[in-house]
């Protein structure tokens, strides 16, 4: 299969906002009717932080990569950490290793940016998520409590 690995633009806000949708429910998934939302999805388009793994036609998968004051201040770093977050795979794409294509060309891309430390969180639970990281030399930094919820708080040095 044939595919391409590019920033979302507007004209993808729908089409992401629907993927996003479509996996509220799903195990390990903790996101609801209210989060992501069309103001999120278009904030992440707009500041040109949000990729797209496309098969030219259909969105197959989707990540963000972006600063979180909010869950910085629990990150105790002299680096300047970038959070990966909103990371979606399509139902249709899910168990053939397209996360894996999306994540490697985000974290080369930090790298030529000169990112020093991914960092993301985890539902605790989501085993499949946090075998992913693994493969990728995510590290366990601390258990997080946020939104509700308990998170693992995974780094990632580049």
């Amino acid at each position: 299969m044939e595919y391409i690995i590019e920033k979302a633009n507007l004209k993808d806000k729908n089409k992401i906002l629907k993927l996003y949708k479509s996996l509220i429910g799903q195990y390990g998934c903790t996101w609801d009717n209210e989060y992501p939302n069309s103001k999120i999805v278009e904030q992440d388009i707009l500041r040109e932080e949000l990729f797209c793994l496309k098969d030219y036609k259909k969105i197959m998968a989707v990540a963000t990569l972006t600063k979180e004051k909010e869950i910085e201040k629990r990150i105790n770093h002299s680096l300047d950490p970038y959070l990966l977050t909103r990371v979606a795979v399509s139902k249709k794409y899910q168990g053939n290793g397209y996360s894996k294509i999306l994540l490697y060309q985000i974290f080369e891309m930090a790298k030529k940016r000169k990112i020093d430390l991914i960092y993301l969180l985890v539902n605790k639970e989501n085993k499949i998520a946090i075998n992913l990281y693994k493969k990728f030399k995510f590290k366990f930094s601390e258990n997080v409590k946020l939104y509700g919820i308990e998170w693992k708080l995974l780094e990632k040095r580049l």
